[in-house]
């Protein structure tokens, strides 16, 4: 007698659909978020001086550096959280395997490295020689930060890695499983993310796009997370370096 074996039915990510329909919740947290921050303070100002323009004091806060870094370690466990709860719902995943939180080997990490590297050079030449300078809201809220170390930990570390988790993490997973494939996955979190940075101009959020095409190819290569998280450090990384040199001129 022989015994009949189920099929095995891999367990697939949430399709497109769903996967976009999160993420607009994400960032729908995300604004609210920064709407409350911002908010509170502006309260606060008001009583401590009721005669203080409501207008001014938006437009000065979001070029303060200490807002900006406090904003950012808000959002960070909260989008975190979300994208957990999230995938939770999905049975079968467990968070590491949708996020792809994966070790990676030394050699496609240092390459991907001296890619992002290479990648920072040429764009940083290429501004030079269109003479298209970036927006002016890094150096304002550089030179607006009363405590540099917050602002260093929130830029640099804080916001690649939650960045990471909704783009090349949730988002990326959910879209590569669905019709569009890796290449839809690669364009429309890349999209996705430049977008977000509307705080820039149009050379700087083409920037972003450029770069986003390269993290998301490196995270579809190596099938880590690790990989674009690191990339992100970095060019984050040379960027504060940047700007550090640049005020202090």
């Amino acid at each position: 007698m022989q015994t009949q074996h189920t099929p095995y039915t891999q367990q697939r990510a949430w399709g497109f659909w769903p996967t976009i329909g999160f993420g607009i919740l994400i960032v729908t947290a995300l604004v609210i978020i920064e709407f409350l921050v911002l908010g509170t303070y502006v309260l606060v100002e008001l009583i401590r001086d009721p005669q203080a323009d409501r207008s001014g004091l938006t437009e000065e806060l979001a070029t303060n550096g200490l807002f900006v870094a406090i904003t950012t370690f808000i959002i960070a466990p909260i989008v975190i959280g979300l994208v957990a709860f999230f995938i939770r719902l999905r049975k079968g995943y467990s968070i590491r395997q949708y996020l792809s939180i994966s070790k990676v080997r030394t050699r496609p990490l240092i390459r991907a490295i001296y890619l992002t590297l290479l990648l920072v050079f040429v764009l940083a030449i290429i501004g030079t020689l269109m003479d298209t300078s970036d927006s002016d809201w890094q150096t304002n809220i550089y030179e607006n930060a009363p405590y540099l170390p917050l602002l260093w930990i929130a830029i640099v570390l804080v916001a690649p890695i939650y960045e990471e988790v909704v783009f090349r993490g949730f988002l990326f997973t959910g879209i590569q499983e669905s019709k569009l494939g890796p290449l839809g996955a690669i364009l429309i979190t890349s999209f996705g993310w430049a977008i977000l940075h509307f705080q820039y101009n149009i050379y700087g959020i083409t920037t972003i796009f450029v770069l986003g095409l390269a993290f998301g190819f490196a995270r579809l290569r190596t099938k880590s997370i690790v990989v674009p998280t690191t990339m992100h450090i970095i060019n984050n990384l040379i960027s504060m370096i940047g700007l550090a040199l640049y005020t202090s001129s």
